[in-house]
Protein backbone atom coordinates (compact mmCIF):
# COMPACT_ATOMS: atom_id res chain seq x y z
CA UNK A 1 0.00 0.00 0.00
CA UNK A 2 1.26 3.52 -0.76
CA UNK A 3 1.87 4.82 2.76
CA UNK A 4 5.32 6.05 1.80
CA UNK A 5 5.74 8.53 4.64
CA UNK A 6 4.90 6.05 7.39
CA UNK A 7 7.46 3.56 6.12
CA UNK A 8 10.13 6.22 5.76
CA UNK A 9 9.43 7.66 9.21
CA UNK A 10 9.73 4.32 10.99
CA UNK A 11 12.50 2.78 8.88
CA UNK A 12 15.91 2.07 10.31
CA UNK A 13 17.73 5.39 10.58
CA UNK A 14 20.16 4.81 7.71
CA UNK A 15 19.94 5.56 3.98
CA UNK A 16 19.65 1.85 3.17
CA UNK A 17 17.04 1.42 5.88
CA UNK A 18 14.85 4.16 4.49
CA UNK A 19 15.30 3.34 0.80
CA UNK A 20 14.90 -0.39 1.44
CA UNK A 21 11.70 0.16 3.39
CA UNK A 22 10.26 2.33 0.63
CA UNK A 23 11.09 -0.33 -1.96
CA UNK A 24 8.41 -2.51 -0.38
CA UNK A 25 5.76 -0.44 -2.15
CA UNK A 26 7.34 -1.22 -5.52
CA UNK A 27 8.73 -4.77 -5.43
CA UNK A 28 8.30 -8.00 -3.48
CA UNK A 29 11.08 -9.49 -1.43
CA UNK A 30 11.36 -12.40 -3.85
CA UNK A 31 12.24 -9.87 -6.57
CA UNK A 32 15.03 -8.34 -4.50
CA UNK A 33 17.61 -11.12 -4.38
CA UNK A 34 20.00 -9.03 -6.49
CA UNK A 35 19.94 -6.12 -4.02
CA UNK A 36 22.39 -5.59 -1.14
CA UNK A 37 21.29 -7.28 2.06
CA UNK A 38 20.92 -3.91 3.80
CA UNK A 39 18.21 -2.93 1.29
CA UNK A 40 16.56 -6.34 1.59
CA UNK A 41 16.43 -5.83 5.33
CA UNK A 42 14.41 -2.66 4.78
CA UNK A 43 12.05 -4.62 2.57
CA UNK A 44 11.60 -7.25 5.27
CA UNK A 45 10.66 -4.57 7.80
CA UNK A 46 8.22 -3.07 5.29
CA UNK A 47 6.42 -6.40 4.99
CA UNK A 48 6.36 -6.84 8.76
CA UNK A 49 4.87 -3.36 9.21
CA UNK A 50 2.23 -4.07 6.59
CA UNK A 51 1.26 -7.32 8.28
CA UNK A 52 0.98 -5.65 11.69
CA UNK A 53 -1.06 -2.79 10.24
CA UNK A 54 -3.46 -4.92 8.22
CA UNK A 55 -4.42 -7.02 11.25
CA UNK A 56 -4.70 -4.23 13.81
CA UNK A 57 -8.22 -3.64 15.18
CA UNK A 58 -7.91 0.16 15.03
CA UNK A 59 -7.01 -0.01 11.35
CA UNK A 60 -9.94 -2.35 10.77
CA UNK A 61 -12.14 0.22 12.50
CA UNK A 62 -10.83 2.92 10.17
CA UNK A 63 -11.54 0.77 7.12
CA UNK A 64 -15.09 0.23 8.34
CA UNK A 65 -15.64 4.00 8.22
CA UNK A 66 -15.22 3.98 4.43
CA UNK A 67 -18.50 4.05 2.53
CA UNK A 68 -19.68 1.07 0.49
CA UNK A 69 -18.96 3.09 -2.66
CA UNK A 70 -15.22 2.85 -1.98
CA UNK A 71 -14.99 0.00 0.55
CA UNK A 72 -13.01 -2.16 -1.88
CA UNK A 73 -10.26 0.51 -1.75
CA UNK A 74 -10.38 0.94 2.02
CA UNK A 75 -6.86 -0.38 2.51
CA UNK A 76 -5.37 2.10 0.05
CA UNK A 77 -7.43 4.96 1.42
CA UNK A 78 -6.55 4.36 5.06
CA UNK A 79 -2.84 4.04 4.28
CA UNK A 80 -2.87 7.39 2.51
CA UNK A 81 -5.14 9.06 5.09
CA UNK A 82 -2.83 7.94 7.90
CA UNK A 83 0.10 9.47 5.99
CA UNK A 84 -1.88 12.72 5.95
CA UNK A 85 -2.28 12.68 9.72
CA UNK A 86 1.39 11.76 10.15
CA UNK A 87 2.46 14.69 7.97
CA UNK A 88 0.06 17.01 9.79
CA UNK A 89 1.48 16.04 13.21
CA UNK A 90 5.00 15.21 12.08
CA UNK A 91 6.75 17.06 14.91
CA UNK A 92 5.19 14.63 17.41
CA UNK A 93 6.79 11.62 15.78
CA UNK A 94 10.14 12.59 14.22
CA UNK A 95 12.96 14.92 15.30
CA UNK A 96 13.78 16.17 11.79
CA UNK A 97 11.44 18.84 10.38
CA UNK A 98 9.29 17.42 7.60
CA UNK A 99 10.62 19.71 4.86
CA UNK A 100 14.23 18.77 5.65
CA UNK A 101 13.31 15.11 5.96
CA UNK A 102 11.64 15.02 2.55
CA UNK A 103 14.65 16.58 0.85
CA UNK A 104 16.88 14.04 2.60
CA UNK A 105 14.73 11.23 1.21
CA UNK A 106 14.91 12.56 -2.35
CA UNK A 107 18.70 12.84 -2.09
CA UNK A 108 18.95 9.27 -0.82
CA UNK A 109 16.72 7.96 -3.59
CA UNK A 110 18.88 9.75 -6.16
CA UNK A 111 21.99 8.14 -4.68
CA UNK A 112 20.43 4.68 -5.04
CA UNK A 113 18.91 5.32 -8.47
CA UNK A 114 20.89 2.56 -10.27
CA UNK A 115 19.19 -0.13 -8.17
CA UNK A 116 15.70 1.38 -7.92
CA UNK A 117 12.81 -0.50 -9.58
CA UNK A 118 11.77 1.00 -12.90
CA UNK A 119 8.55 2.53 -11.61
CA UNK A 120 10.21 4.21 -8.64
CA UNK A 121 13.06 5.42 -10.86
CA UNK A 122 10.59 6.95 -13.28
CA UNK A 123 8.56 8.83 -10.66
CA UNK A 124 11.48 9.91 -8.45
CA UNK A 125 12.18 13.21 -10.27
CA UNK A 126 8.48 14.16 -10.25
CA UNK A 127 8.11 13.12 -6.61
CA UNK A 128 11.02 15.37 -5.73
CA UNK A 129 10.05 18.33 -7.92
CA UNK A 130 6.47 18.39 -6.61
CA UNK A 131 7.44 17.21 -3.10
CA UNK A 132 4.70 14.63 -2.82
CA UNK A 133 5.74 13.67 0.71
CA UNK A 134 5.46 17.20 2.06
CA UNK A 135 2.12 17.72 0.34
CA UNK A 136 0.56 14.84 2.25
CA UNK A 137 -0.16 17.39 4.99
CA UNK A 138 -2.69 19.17 2.73
CA UNK A 139 -6.04 17.83 1.60
CA UNK A 140 -5.34 18.81 -1.99
CA UNK A 141 -2.11 16.81 -1.77
CA UNK A 142 -4.10 13.76 -0.69
CA UNK A 143 -6.57 14.34 -3.51
CA UNK A 144 -3.72 14.49 -6.04
CA UNK A 145 -2.18 11.32 -4.60
CA UNK A 146 -5.45 9.40 -4.93
CA UNK A 147 -6.00 10.64 -8.46
CA UNK A 148 -2.47 9.58 -9.49
CA UNK A 149 -2.98 6.18 -7.94
CA UNK A 150 -6.34 5.68 -9.64
CA UNK A 151 -4.95 6.64 -13.05
CA UNK A 152 -1.59 4.89 -12.98
CA UNK A 153 -2.09 1.88 -10.70
CA UNK A 154 -5.64 0.69 -11.39
CA UNK A 155 -6.57 -0.91 -14.68
CA UNK A 156 -10.25 0.01 -14.60
CA UNK A 157 -12.09 3.29 -13.91
CA UNK A 158 -12.79 3.59 -10.20
CA UNK A 159 -14.12 5.79 -7.41
CA UNK A 160 -10.70 5.94 -5.76
CA UNK A 161 -9.76 9.26 -7.36
CA UNK A 162 -12.53 11.05 -5.46
CA UNK A 163 -11.73 9.25 -2.22
CA UNK A 164 -10.68 12.41 -0.38
CA UNK A 165 -14.43 12.78 0.29
CA UNK A 166 -14.09 9.88 2.73
CA UNK A 167 -11.36 11.74 4.59
CA UNK A 168 -13.31 14.97 4.89
CA UNK A 169 -16.49 13.20 6.00
CA UNK A 170 -14.75 11.14 8.70
CA UNK A 171 -11.87 13.47 9.51
CA UNK A 172 -12.24 13.54 13.29
CA UNK A 173 -12.79 9.81 13.69
CA UNK A 174 -9.96 8.87 11.33
CA UNK A 175 -7.65 11.31 13.08
CA UNK A 176 -8.46 9.74 16.43
CA UNK A 177 -7.85 6.29 14.97
CA UNK A 178 -4.45 7.38 13.70
CA UNK A 179 -3.43 8.94 17.02
CA UNK A 180 -4.31 5.68 18.78
CA UNK A 181 -2.70 3.38 16.21
CA UNK A 182 0.58 5.07 15.36
CA UNK A 183 2.21 4.64 18.81
CA UNK A 184 1.46 0.91 18.54
CA UNK A 185 3.17 0.80 15.14
CA UNK A 186 6.12 2.74 16.56
CA UNK A 187 6.45 0.22 19.37
CA UNK A 188 6.26 -2.65 16.91
CA UNK A 189 9.03 -1.26 14.71
CA UNK A 190 11.22 -0.41 17.69
CA UNK A 191 10.92 -3.99 18.93
CA UNK A 192 11.74 -5.24 15.43
CA UNK A 193 14.87 -3.10 15.26
CA UNK A 194 16.01 -4.34 18.67
CA UNK A 195 15.47 -7.98 17.70
CA UNK A 196 17.45 -7.76 14.43
CA UNK A 197 21.16 -7.30 13.72
CA UNK A 198 22.25 -3.72 13.14
CA UNK A 199 21.94 -2.52 9.56
CA UNK A 200 24.75 -0.83 7.69
CA UNK A 201 24.40 2.55 5.89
Amino acid sequence: MPNYLTHLCLAEDTPTGRVGNLLGDFIKLRQAAHLPMALQRGLILHQAMDGFTDRHPIVLRSKARISSLRRRYAGILIDIFYDHFLASHWQQYHPTPLLAFTHQIYDELAAFEPVLPDRLRSIRPIMSAENWLLNYQHLDGIESTLQRFAIHRLKQPSTLGTGVIELTEHYVGLGEDFQQFFPALQAFTQAWHQAQPINLP
